[in-house]
């Protein structure tokens, strides 16, 4: 096998992307299910099986195996590349249609009609055309998305929110065999839904600055007649004479010249020699796939998949789905199986486990125990008012004086009498039943039976001894004071500092002298200012 001259080795049955890359062979790929085309590649001699391409001659080497020796020729695309930018500008288009502008770090290269994938910082990676601004302005070296706010998204809908201007962004690419290739005179076809326009816009301008007489036929689609966001475009392309623009909306107003119903129902009678491009829904790219096959033209697409989380369980599961949605026979039965178990698992009850004669026996003779009653809820007691509200207790009802308060070593304290009242004795509360009067002049009554109360006595004064007339509290005797602590040890006495005098330095003992000696004999002898 070789690709570009490049020869390798591969078995029969080997998938044509898995044998090159096992190689050393690059190709370029993405999505490796067939889906992006980006690995498509021309068979100029051999045989495979699966994977054809868009046109014929073609084949998705993600999709295609090895039947014969082949010789494989990849159109030149620019090198898949990472970088970096930030969002510099979020402009809304139609009710559900948003422009990003992104500024990048180094410029990018890529041809028109490729796409990349774009990794908002938090956000999970999307797959976005870059395409050419609407109205002419001046290149800023940035690019510009074309993105449809999906309710509930969790990229689209935080545009404007939580992806603001100044939001940092990750690239890499590009991706996709959707693209223009360059020096054709063919006619082109251009469809495009929704924001499927952002793509097919970038190869209608990439083609008339090439040939401003290149006979295009463009036909954006949209849902509703609100959606048609391409006016600025279509005023671009009307000075061009060989353009044709059909706009088509399935909802419309009837005073506007937009066509109603789908793009497959207004596209032109195709030749051999059309080139046709379609972007948008997998539903509507495969219906303009099979009218391009059936008249011979050449064809690239770029399906809009879903970009959500995965909703496969594993591989094997993808591939029994692909194969049941071609109607294998083979593959149907293994993938209803497992869901036919798990139904009947989830209807069958469990089975108890017979019990052993013994097991019965001992159970037959133990009795049961009768049925646990439910906790009834706690009932409050009504109990009598009383008539008299006593905030004293009664003689009888006080307990008896605690035991005369002793020290530490037993001897008994002295007794200072009883203690301080601190609070006053309730004067008309505890003298008179308490009543709720029923009428104004009892009330008025009350009040003043209140007033004619006597005072109260004066309370007793008692003297209390000052704090330097009660004896002193004896010292207690810890377990450690009652320990006998050692003796001190006789210290040495000290000897005496031999009396420091002068030494003369020329002396031979003038190395051992102390500096404070030093300093004086230098002093004296003028060797020092200070």
């Amino acid at each position: 096998m070789s690709v570009n001259g490049q020869k390798f080795s591969a078995k029969r049955g080997d998938v044509l992307l898995d044998a090159a890359l096992v190689n050393g062979i690059e190709i370029p790929h993405d999505c490796r299910a067939g889906q992006c085309g980006t690995c498509e590649l021309r068979v100029l001699k051999g045989l495979t099986f699966g994977g054809d391409g868009g046109e014929a001659g073609t084949v998705r080497a993600c999709q295609a195996r090895v039947i014969t020796d082949l010789e494989l020729l990849v159109e030149p695309v620019p090198d898949i590349v990472t970088t970096r930018g930030i969002v510099t500008g979020l402009r809304p288009l139609a009710p559900d249609v948003v422009e990003v502008r992104i500024s990048l770090a180094k410029p990018v290269e890529y041809l028109p009609g490729q796409y990349y994938k774009f990794r908002f910082r938090g956000f999970p990676a999307r797959c976005f055309s870059p395409t050419a601004p609407m109205t002419p302005e001046k290149s800023d070296g940035g690019i510009r998305l074309h993105v449809r706010v999906v309710p509930g998204g969790r990229v689209s809908s935080s545009f404007g929110g939580q992806i603001a201007i100044g939001h940092p962004v990750r690239l890499e690419g590009p991706f996709g065999t959707a693209y223009l290739r360059p020096n054709l005179p063919n006619r082109l076809v251009l469809i495009g839904s929704g924001t499927g326009f952002a793509p097919i816009w970038a190869i209608a301008e990439a083609a008339l600055l090439e040939n401003p007489l290149r006979k295009i036929v463009m036909i954006p689609a949209a849902k509703t007649y609100e959606s048609l966001y391409m006016g600025p475009a279509a005023r671009r392309l009307r000075y061009h004479p060989g353009v044709i623009i059909l706009p088509v909306a399935d909802h419309a107003p009837p005073n506007v010249t937009v066509r109603r119903g789908r793009p497959t129902d207004h596209m032109p009678a195709l030749t051999p020699d059309d080139i046709v491009y379609a972007c948008g829904a997998p539903p509507m790219v495969e219906a303009i796939k099979a009218k391009a096959a059936e008249a011979g033209a050449s064809f690239y697409a770029d399906p809009f998949v879903a970009q959500g989380d995965d909703t496969y369980e594993g591989l094997l599961a993808w591939a029994l789905d692909q194969l049941c949605h071609f109607g294998s026979p083979i593959a149907r039965p293994l993938l209803e199986k497992p869901k036919q178990q798990q139904t009947e698992a989830q209807e069958a009850k469990p089975a108890r486990r017979p019990r052993s004669p013994l097991r019965q026996q001992t159970e037959e003779a133990v009795p049961t125990a009768p049925p646990r009653q439910q906790a009834r809820p706690p009932q409050r007691l009504a109990l009598p008012a009383p008539d008299r509200v006593d905030m004293q207790p009664r003689a009888e009802d006080r307990p008896a004086p605690p035991p005369p308060a002793r020290d530490p070593v037993g001897r008994p304290q002295p007794d200072l009498g009883p203690p301080m009242e601190i609070f006053p004795p309730l004067r008309a509360h505890s003298q008179r039943p308490q009543r709720r009067p029923t009428s104004l002049q009892e009330a008025l009554d009350d009040v003043q039976a209140e007033e004619t109360l006597p005072p109260p006595p004066p309370r007793p004064h008692r003297p209390q001894p000052h704090p330097r007339q009660l004896p002193p509290p004896p010292r207690a005797q810890h377990a450690e004071e009652a320990r006998p602590r050692p003796m001190r040890q006789p210290q040495p006495p000290a000897r005496p500092r031999p009396p420091q005098t002068p030494v003369d330095p020329e002396s031979p003992h003038y190395a051992g002298a102390q500096l404070s000696d030093l300093i004086e004999f230098a002093r004296q002898h003028g060797r020092i200012a200070k």
